[in-house]
């Protein structure tokens, strides 16, 4: 089996992590300060007209909070994750090159991480907000199906869910698993957090593919959140390279099926801590959101 047969990098993750980069960008500087350690549910977000766009980045400090707020937008994060965050606001996307499910993606507000913790060539850690009534009026009956489908799962609170987990937006590649389910509440809202990868072709499950994301809506259902971060965990070879000298290429083609399910048991076994970064502080920085436009 030939390496460029198999193996071909999912653009829909290019699509989810750095979508920001092909549109034209409306960037804003989000307010951040440095903060004790506090409860998620007494965060005060801060007057983000207040802005020296020519002020340094804060040095991160392990084991403190800092305070983002942008655009009726607020969360806090750990130093140890990363160094800072850059608010943008992406218009409409519209291209005729592609199908619509896939082409159009709705005005967004955008965090995109700076300094992750972890960093992999073609992700980056990012939290994305938009209006569930416009990207339904842009695509039409297919997101609505999307939305419902997360609906119905907060609603129903299944202990375990086989199949596709909802995810917006819309992406040209399948989702191959996903692992370490979990809900999770935040301020205004509640959605799902799993581990996942994309892909357009049979790929093994790698350390530079896998990530991190959160798909969930706010409780009025106006607006929906979707956040992705790399991740790696210790149990996955790094790449496809490594991988694949442990393995009969052949073998691995045939029984493709018993990789999925095999590396999905495998991730649903590890604890939080066994990721890098650990999935406990992505989720206190999820549960931290709100959403006041």
């Amino acid at each position: 089996m030939k390496k460029n047969k198999y193996l071909k990098i999912g653009f829909g993750l290019i699509l989810l992590f750095l979508s920001s980069l092909s549109c034209s960008l409306i960037r804003g500087k989000v307010q951040s300060t440095q903060a004790s350690p506090v409860s998620v549910s007494s965060l005060t977000p801060v007057n983000s007209t207040n802005i020296n766009p020519n002020l340094p980045l804060a040095t991160p400090t392990a084991g403190k909070m800092t305070n983002v707020y942008f655009g009726g937008i607020s969360f806090i994060y750990d130093n140890v994750l990363v160094k800072g965050v850059n608010a943008t606001i992406i218009p409409v996307k519209e291209s005729a090159t592609e199908e619509r499910l896939f082409s159009v993606t709705p005005k967004m507000d955008q965090f995109e991480f700076q300094g992750y913790l972890l960093n992999k060539s073609y992700q980056i850690g990012q939290i994305s907000v938009f209006s569930t009534q416009e990207y339904e009026a842009l695509v039409g009956d297919r997101i609505s199906q999307e939305i419902n489908s997360l609906k119905k799962l907060l609603s129903l609170h299944p202990t375990d869910f086989f199949g596709t987990l909802p995810f917006l937006p819309m992406v040209m590649a399948a989702q191959a698993f996903h692992s370490q389910f979990k809900y999770i509440k935040f301020q205004n809202g509640e959605g799902v957090r799993f581990v996942t990868q994309f892909t357009s072709d049979v790929s093994p499950i790698t350390n530079d593919r896998i990530f991190y994301t959160f798909q969930g809506i706010t409780s009025d259902g106006a607006y929906y959140i979707s956040a992705g971060f790399p991740v790696n965990n210790g149990i996955l070879a790094a790449n496809y390279d490594d991988f694949i000298k442990t393995q009969d290429p052949n073998k691995f083609f045939e029984n493709y099926h018993s990789h999925i399910t095999d590396t999905q048991e495998k991730l649903n076994q590890q604890p939080d801590d066994s990721f890098n970064p650990n999935l406990g502080l992505l989720d206190t920085m999820i549960s931290s959101l709100k959403i006041d436009k």
